[in-house]
């Protein structure tokens, strides 16, 4: 998930009472499922397309965290 919008998207959904586990299933494998490409996209498994954020704390405590990442890995496929 690249883009500011995307991370108060998941701001969003957890401020309407999702968990932030559930949030980020719901911005990853979920919307993967939903656009009919979970085949290769939305989960990290050997041959699937990712995008990784390396976070330094826990977005489970504060999904801000997911705004102040450590290094970001793009359009990676998963060897």
């Amino acid at each position: 998930m690249i883009g500011r919008a995307a991370h108060r998207e998941l701001e969003f959904l957890v401020e309407s009472g999702l968990t932030a586990k559930e949030a980020m299933t719901a911005g990853t494998c979920n919307a993967a499922g939903d656009i009919r490409r979970s085949d290769c996209l939305g989960t990290l498994e050997r041959g699937k397309q990712a995008g990784l954020i390396a976070v330094t704390r826990d977005p489970q405590k504060d999904m801000r965290m997911t705004l102040k990442g450590g290094a970001v890995v793009l359009n990676r496929v998963a060897t």
